[in-house]
């Protein structure tokens, strides 16, 4: 079993509101599916309409993507990762446009794995997920094992959802990687994201003397300066994914933290290759 999380960063221009990066999406999905191929023998002269399937010789994969622009712009105006508020103006029309936006997203990833015969069944975290005062509280992992008993690829995403305490609040991709950890119990997790891994500064700054983190450890984690997000994030970028890492380490996960812009490297990932990027293991 192998998690993946398509980072919004890399699968949306996170600096411009519904931006969809489609070319590296689309080659992404190729990669993932030129794996399954090699992976469960797959014939060139098999039909265009043979379908593909998860659970196959070996195959299993789910797939978490996050919001990107197509939620965390309008997320951090309407401030949705804390909760109701009644002063806050238009936050209810605010939550059902974030909501509907990242559908969207989900729907254009659905279709392109569609496109390449990849049955996919999309579980929104609405439906099987509540959080407590903004924070994880409870998840019903039932739908994912039916899907993965259809021979399905389950996808879900990050999104606004039932909140205990607050009435909603934001669940992340990256939480929803670390409590389907809990359950599927992976060999290795793959973050996909725009940048190699965690570095001791920020990257896309211009003048930084930056150092990549090949090998993730809690000293190399708490010396890095992981807070300086360019664009808007409400759910805590790489700095989250990186303490998610150290944490699946010590359940004996190995974790990849890897830039999706460069072709050939989510694949490599997949194969449990060494690659560049962050490795937590």
């Amino acid at each position: 079993m192998i998690l993946v999380k398509f980072g919004g960063s890399v699968i949306t221009n996170k600096g411009k509101e519904c931006a969809f990066r489609s070319k590296t999406t689309k080659r992404l999905i190729k990669e993932l599916c030129n794996y399954y191929d090699e992976l469960t023998y797959r014939s060139e002269h098999e039909s265009e309409n043979t379908p593909r399937s998860n659970n196959q010789n070996g195959f299993k994969l789910i797939l978490v993507h996050g919001a990107g622009s197509f939620g965390h712009i309008l997320a951090k105006k309407f401030e949705l990762h804390q909760g109701y508020n009644a002063k806050k103006e238009g936050q209810i029309i605010g939550l059902s446009k974030v909501h509907r936006d990242v559908r969207d997203l989900d729907l254009r990833i659905m279709n392109m794995l569609l496109s390449f015969r990849m049955p996919v069944i999309s579980i929104p975290p609405m439906t099987v997920l509540r959080n407590k005062n903004n924070n994880f509280k409870f998840m019903d992992p039932d739908i994912f094992e039916k899907a993965l008993d259809m021979h399905c690829l389950p996808m879900t995403f990050g999104d606004v959802v039932p909140d205990e305490k607050l009435k909603f609040s934001i669940c992340s991709g990256d939480t929803l990687i670390q409590q389907l950890t809990k359950v599927f119990k992976p060999s290795r997790v793959i973050f996909v994201t725009d940048v190699d891994g965690l570095f001791t500064s920020n990257p896309h700054l211009k003048e930084t003397d930056a150092k990549l983190i090949s090998n993730l450890t809690e000293g190399s984690f708490n010396s890095a300066i992981t807070n300086q997000n360019i664009n808007p994030d409400v759910t805590g970028g790489i700095y989250q994914k990186s303490k998610i890492a150290i944490e699946l380490a010590k359940q004996g996960i190995v974790s990849y933290i890897i830039n999706g812009n460069v072709p050939g490297r989510f694949g490599s990932a997949l194969r449990g290759h060494d690659v560049v990027g962050t490795v937590a293991k």
